[in-house]
Formats: structure tokens, sequence, C-alpha cells
């Protein structure tokens, strides 16, 4: 993951995986400092992949999410 905006000192960061477009993945989180020592994150994500085996062809997609 790389943290795209970081709205003050580790107290919010909103946070996107660019290199994950390439395989077909897609990610997007959102993290939350609730005291010094911890934090809350919100993630939601899509995936999608194409797969051949000899003349047979698949497709798998989905969408996932994480709190």
């Amino acid at each position: 993951m790389i943290a795209l905006v970081k709205l003050n000192a580790q107290e919010n960061v909103v946070k996107v995986n660019p290199v994950g477009l390439a395989f077909g993945v897609a990610q997007l989180s959102y993290e939350k400092a609730l005291n010094s020592n911890s934090a809350a994150e919100l993630s939601l994500s899509y995936a999608s992949l194409k797969a051949n085996f000899g003349s047979t062809e698949s497709k798998v997609s989905g969408f996932g999410g994480e709190i």
C-alpha cells in the first residue's frame, strides 16, 4: 500500500494500491487514529482475474471489505 493523503500527523490516512491495478486488483483504505496506541481502518477492494486453461477460459471477480 502507498499512503496517498496524510491529513494530520498520522491521525487520518487514505491509502491506495496503484500497483495492484496492473494485476486486476483495486484497493482503497481509510485509517483513523483512535489514540496514541490504536487505530481503526476501513478497506474496500475489487478483484478481477482471467485465466486460460487450454481451450477453457475462466473469469473470476469479486468485491471485499474489512473493518
